[in-house]
């Protein structure tokens, strides 16, 4: 008998009623609401959808009509209908926009099990980002304050439903970026923020993560005035001399992430910060801006 068990275990192939790990295709999401900020495209576009496809009801969020469109036309041909969707439109450095995330979610669904606190992004001045100080404020504002702000409309709300929040914050938080120094301090700052939350919302039962992504080819980059031609050779001059991977990250690869730390197969994970860039902190020289082209150095000189 032992010899025939041996032979099963040890010799010959398992069959599909003999595993030894999980074969659940599907987190736990059907019925649960998530709140993602920033959805019009990106990473929290592909957050969202994915979301969705688990069963979540969502509260899509952005200021761009045409985005915030094309994500609810990418969850519609999911099969999702209306009725597991709200759309809030604002910046979310107004006080206004946080409101509505919540109040808004809350008269559709009832309830908030899941917030990813994706919204973020530089100085509204030209340029990727300057380490300029008459940035600072607006910066802060954007990627740490409105973070804090939302957080805390909304944690009444999941310490009913035991349920998470996750953070994008940056790798920028972690290895120095000074071209980008007032986005890197503000992502620290977030980064802070988790660490130190997480100890008082565990009283409560809401876990909170934070994602730290590295070079994503995302629309941040195009917003903050690197066109696409600018952000192909980037990737060739920098990403793939600097990133072990040899590769910009994608946004679905960070939606994947998020939607892990959001489900209960994270259970016991709160207050992490999870680094998702390729090995771009273990190897790389200090990153700048990204390399302007001919026809952009030539749009500089007329403008002299």
């Amino acid at each position: 008998m032992l010899q025939r068990i041996t032979r099963i275990l040890f010799f010959q192939p398992l069959n599909t009623s003999l595993r030894f790990y999980s074969t659940k295709t599907m987190y736990d999401f059907k019925g649960k609401t998530v709140i993602v900020t920033g959805s019009s495209a990106g990473i929290g576009q592909s957050t969202a959808v994915r979301f969705a496809k688990e069963g979540a009801n969502v509260t899509i969020h952005g200021r761009n009509p045409e985005g915030i469109e094309e994500t609810k036309q990418k969850i519609s041909e999911l099969g999702v209908g209306e009725d597991r969707i709200q759309v809030v439109f604002g910046d979310t450095v107004e006080d206004k926009t946080l409101q509505d995330l919540v109040d808004k979610t809350i008269e559709k669904f009832g309830q908030i099990d899941v917030l990813v606190n994706n919204a973020g992004g530089s100085s509204k001045q030209e340029g990727y980002d300057k380490a300029d100080i008459s940035s600072l404020d607006h910066v802060l504002e954007l990627n740490l304050k409105s973070v804090m702000k939302l957080t805390s409309i909304a944690l009444p709300y999941l310490e009913k439903t035991k349920g998470s929040v996750v953070n994008v914050s940056s790798v920028d938080a972690h290895k120095p970026h000074p071209e980008a120094l007032n986005y890197a301090v503000a992502k620290s700052a977030l980064d802070a923020y988790t660490r130190n939350a997480c100890c008082s919302f565990a009283e409560k039962g809401v876990r909170i993560n934070n994602l730290n992504p590295g070079w994503i080819r995302t629309e941040i980059k195009k917003r903050g005035g690197t066109s696409e031609e600018g952000q192909k050779k980037f990737e060739e001059t920098w990403v793939k001399k600097n990133v072990p991977l040899a590769r910009s990250g994608l946004p679905h690869e960070m939606a994947n992430i998020i939607v892990f730390l959001a489900s209960s197969e994270a259970s016991f994970m709160t207050g992490s910060l999870i680094i998702a860039d390729g090995g771009l902190q273990n190897y790389s020289e200090p990153q700048g801006p990204a390399a302007k082209t001919d026809e952009e150095k030539k749009e500089e000189e007329e403008k002299k």
